[in-house]
């Protein structure tokens, strides 16, 4: 009776480890970039870069341009490109372990392209941050701000 319990507890725990390990991080993703900061993984087993390309893509951001800082990490994956919203990100290597990253303007929606091909171990992890880039006319509030408080200061100095 024993045995038989043991047996029971072997495949059910077996079974449960398989079913753990399948998920949804991989492949293409849609993610939510709505505080302006989105982190994002694909998990070594996860099918990462089985298609030769993963899009990653970041929704529930008022359309607008933004400056933005992505970086990402990989291990044991054969990455040929990442670009966001179709400008390249500087890519830097160190054996199995590689690192890409990059800062610029862009407009809505974002979208990261990574390219190429995964092995049993493969995984990447990374974050894209965002904030919007003042228009004009915020500009030309604050000159005419700062332009009142100096005449402002140079009337008092003179009466």
């Amino acid at each position: 009776m024993k045995l038989k319990s043991i047996i029971a507890a072997s495949v059910l725990a077996t079974s449960l480890l398989a079913l753990g390990t399948v998920n949804s991080y991989a492949l293409n993703q849609t993610i939510d970039l709505s505080s302006g900061f989105a982190s994002f993984t694909a998990p070594a087993g996860s099918g990462v870069l089985n298609t030769g390309e993963d899009v990653l893509d970041f929704i529930n951001l008022a359309t607008g341009t933004y400056n933005f800082d992505f970086s990402m990490s990989s291990q044991y994956a054969s990455i040929t490109s990442v670009f966001v919203n179709g400008q390249a990100a500087a890519d830097y290597g160190f054996g199995v372990y590689r690192f890409f990253g990059l800062s610029n303007v862009s407009t809505t929606p974002f979208s990261v392209t990574i390219s190429g091909t995964g092995a049993t171990k493969a995984a990447y992890s990374g974050e894209l941050s965002v904030s919007s880039v003042p228009e004009t006319g915020t500009y030309l509030l604050l000159i005419a701000g700062m332009g009142m408080v100096g005449l402002a200061a140079r009337h008092r100095m003179f009466s």
